[in-house]
């Protein structure tokens, strides 16, 4: 090929990307990520997690939406899917992108490793003047 060709092959090879853009999540958890009525062992979660770790998130609604997540034979968090309503979908990014990151050990059906799916139920916004449950603050529950 031609000098002009030749660069015109170049350019389109390097702009495709830019083009396609991130890669979005599925609709929805493929089939092949078992849900836990099928599994023998559940995916237990190996990351530590520590309270500074969730984000102050002041201006966010008082609400509850949950993560989705689908767990690789290897224990790796591959998709992380937000079921939210409108109003708290950025609350439920911020704590997506830190789930993306934990660890799991497999879950297994009869001994072998499998792909697996779980969801995860979190709460946002609670008011700064929470009441005190034995005299501890109420936190939102974290699973």
């Amino acid at each position: 090929p031609d000098a002009r060709q030749q660069a015109e092959a170049t350019a389109a090879t390097t702009e495709q990307p830019a083009e396609m853009g991130p890669a979005l999540p599925p609709a929805e958890i493929p089939p092949a990520y078992n849900p836990l009525s099928r599994l023998t062992r559940a995916p237990e979660l190996t990351t530590p997690v520590h309270e500074n770790a969730w984000p102050d998130l002041p201006d966010a609604p008082t609400g509850t939406f949950q993560l989705e997540l689908a767990i690789g034979t290897d224990g790796r968090v591959e998709i992380v899917l937000p079921h939210c309503e409108e109003a708290l979908c950025p609350a439920a990014h911020t704590y997506a992108g830190i789930v993306g990151q934990w660890h799991f050990q497999p879950a297994e059906i009869l001994g072998l490793p499998v792909p697996s799916r779980l969801r995860l139920e979190f709460e946002v916004g609670l008011p700064t003047n929470a009441e005190a449950v034995d005299g501890r603050e109420v936190q939102p529950p974290r699973q």
